[in-house]
């Protein structure tokens, strides 16, 4: 069951509902007759199936039922952040919570955890000409077989006649086979083991947006969010004084190719006002209105909203607050904002210009001569010293944080070329000197593929979830610190291995939420080739060490991770080639001399591992095998194949909810995600 607002409308013979889920995104519910006008803006509890409302409840009552479609439906679920009906497929699946034993009140979890960051960063050793074969390193290749453990993912490419009736990529249910032939692309080997030499060989923390901000709202929050989110929006008030706030009002407009926020005029100190809803003017969408004294701004039907807002007419003598390149790409770029409606409840495509949707650019593109669009916005000094805005549609909008993404990620010493990028090559400066062929099925049967299905509805990532994505507070590892804070993440984002025999839908899903897939089964084997030019003894003893893992750890690999597709088990053999006496005799008795020799990977890995420990002294804490390190213990606990055997282990990795049948709301404490390490034990 997921939380919505219900939201009816009058028409001229019939009335008409519609849901406003928790993201925002609303839909009609279809067959609902003659539904109460007084349920409107009420809170309630929705299940959805295959897309549509099938039932509403309200108050422990159901008001609408969808009786053909629920007598072939599953049970109520709890509702969550992710997907429900995997985490309550988990549970009942053998190896999650027993039916009579409710789950541990004070659950935290994830199907993912962190690998932290490294503090010391490990140089690369000295590059040579690429122009020739070094005498003192070395080349060959390694011949690898790829087993997988659970089920393997990765979609194929379009061929021409899709290409030509322009289909979407994601709708190609087939594994990746160019030509017909079932491979794993070597990007994705290449993907999967460049990061784990960043991980083991101690080198930089790369691939990520060092200048995106994040947004967020913390009225209601449980943690220090709440305080620093009234700190910039709003004067703590006492009970019976009038609220007084640190946000101001405005208008967006466009002069030339700039944008500027017109302050709104100020009267008796403020430039806006709470006012009661208008019975008349309250749709359930955000709208705004322009009236004598003012724009009226109703931010939509909400549960229990009591007020909207007046924004005093524009001040065209005040000076103009002009709107930074950064503060409108950071506007655009968060993901969690209202995104445009353009279909009304009857599914009719709804004009451009009679949107009202929240997106101020958008409004003001087709606010017309008036070239206006009223807004809220807070002004403040960002960590370089910059003067920032943040804005929004409404009173109490989402709020950027000061703090980058980068500023959270401190590596120290600065290396010029750490080991990951001497190997793989480093962008406009010097090229790689590994290269990953594509793996083949070891064997063509013309079975190896699931018929098509589709998986659990996986959503993006949520940095917003701080507790799991920041690393805690020093002095109490359970106290969560938060994007304005002075504090690092977590690290590598990583996904446990979890061998769940409910990661699909049980018939295929057709909607705009499911995909629809064809893994290849488990135990199916693939083989590939990685070749090497001039490794030094270190570099190919860190390719090895990615590869060739502790025993008992597995590879994560392509789509559907969290749901517990995509593990496999590499095996490799090293071969080296002798370039000087292969040109010496390559026709010698009229035979091609390859001088080629399968050798031993142990002395390679041993002088890695010896080449790093003297490099970390400070992080090693004493270990004396690589893998013992801090660090690389929490690898192995996330590597580990085991962990699918241990106890309830599809339950203690799933996603937490935000109505557990149980725990209630389990995000609602914001307890910070232990590391893998505590998860195993």
């Amino acid at each position: 069951m997921e939380k919505a607002t219900i939201i009816i409308q009058q028409g001229k013979n019939c009335s008409f509902a519609r849901l406003q889920f928790e993201n925002g995104v609303t839909m009609p519910v279809s067959g609902w007759e003659k539904p109460d006008l007084a349920l409107s803006g009420r809170e309630c509890e929705a299940e959805r199936l295959n897309g549509p409302v099938v039932r509403i409840v309200l108050d422990g009552k159901v008001v609408f039922e969808q009786k053909a479609q629920i007598a072939t439906s599953t049970p109520p679920r709890p509702s969550g952040g992710h997907n429900s009906n995997q985490r309550d497929n988990d549970r009942g699946s053998g190896q999650g919570q027993p039916k009579n034993q409710p789950p541990s009140t004070d659950y935290v979890g994830a199907p993912y955890n962190f690998i932290p960051l490294n503090k010391i960063v490990v140089p690369g050793e000295e590059l040579l000409d690429f122009a020739r074969y070094q005498p003192d390193r070395y080349t060959g290749y390694l011949d690898c077989t790829l087993k997988t453990l659970t089920p393997l993912y990765i979609r194929d490419t379009l061929n021409k006649d899709e290409l030509e009736r322009k289909l979407e990529s994601n709708k190609n249910p087939n594994f990746f086979g160019p030509g017909g032939r079932l491979r794993i692309p070597g990007s994705s080997l290449r993907g999967m083991v460049r990061n784990l030499v960043e991980i083991t060989s101690w080198s930089k923390f790369q691939n990520y947006d060092d200048r995106k901000i994040l947004f967020y709202r913390g009225l209601a929050d449980t943690s220090s969010l709440q305080a620093e989110y009234k700190k910039n929006m709003s004067f703590e008030i006492t009970k019976g004084e009038k609220p007084r706030y640190n946000f101001k009002a405005g208008y967006i407009h466009k002069s030339g190719i700039k944008y500027y926020i017109i302050p709104a005029s100020v009267i008796d100190g403020k430039t806006c006002n709470p006012v009661m809803k208008d019975p008349k003017k309250t749709l359930p969408e955000f709208s705004y209105y322009e009236q004598d004294n003012g724009y009226l701004v109703v931010s939509g039907n909400m549960f229990n909203k009591k007020h909207n807002w007046l924004i005093n007419m524009p001040d065209y003598e005040a000076t103009l607050i002009e709107l930074r390149e950064e503060d409108i790409e950071n506007y655009q770029s968060d993901v969690n904002r209202y995104t445009a409606k353009i279909k009304d409840e009857r599914g009719q495509s709804i004009p451009d210009g009679q949107r009202y949707d929240g997106d101020l650019f958008r409004m003001l593109r087709v606010s017309g001569e008036k070239n206006l669009v009223p807004c809220f916005y807070v002004q403040w000094i960002d960590s370089q010293g910059q003067k920032s805005v943040s804005f929004g549609h409404t009173g109490y909008f989402r709020l950027a944080y000061k703090k980058t993404i980068g500023e959270h990620i401190t590596q120290h010493p600065k290396v010029e070329c750490d080991i990951a990028e001497m190997i793989f090559g480093k962008v406009g400066e010097f090229a790689t000197r590994v290269f990953f062929e594509d793996a083949l099925l070891e064997e063509e049967k013309g079975d190896e593929c699931l018929e098509e299905t589709s998986p659990k509805i996986l959503s993006g990532p949520k940095p917003t979830t701080f507790q799991h994505y920041l690393d805690p507070d020093d002095s109490d590892a359970k106290i969560p610190r938060h994007w304005n804070d002075s504090t690092l993440i977590r690290g590598y984002k990583m996904y446990w291995h979890r061998k769940n025999p409910n990661w699909r839908e049980k018939q295929i899903v057709r909607d705009t939420q499911h995909t629809i897939i064809k893994p290849v089964k488990e135990e199916t084997k693939f083989t590939f080739r990685i070749r090497f030019e001039n490794l030094t003894t270190i570099e190919l003893g860190a390719l090895l060490f990615a590869l060739q893992l502790r025993e008992g750890c597995c590879h994560k690999l392509g789509m559907g991770k969290p749901l517990g597709l995509g593990s496999v088990e590499i095996t490799t053999k090293l071969i080296i080639s002798n370039r000087e006496e292969r040109y010496q005799s390559l026709f010698s008795d009229e035979s091609w001399v390859l001088a080629e020799e399968v050798q031993d990977t142990s002395s390679f890995k041993k002088e890695f591992e010896k080449y790093i420990l003297e490099k970390i002294q400070e992080e090693r804490q004493g270990a004396k095998d690589l893998w013992e390190t801090p660090r690389l213990q929490e690898l192995r606990a996330m590597l580990d194949w085991k962990n699918v055997k241990q106890e309830k282990w599809l339950d203690r990795t799933r996603y937490m909810e935000l109505k557990h049948s149980v725990n209630q709301n389990e995000f609602k404490a914001r307890r910070v995600l232990p590391q893998p390490t505590k998860i195993v034990q």
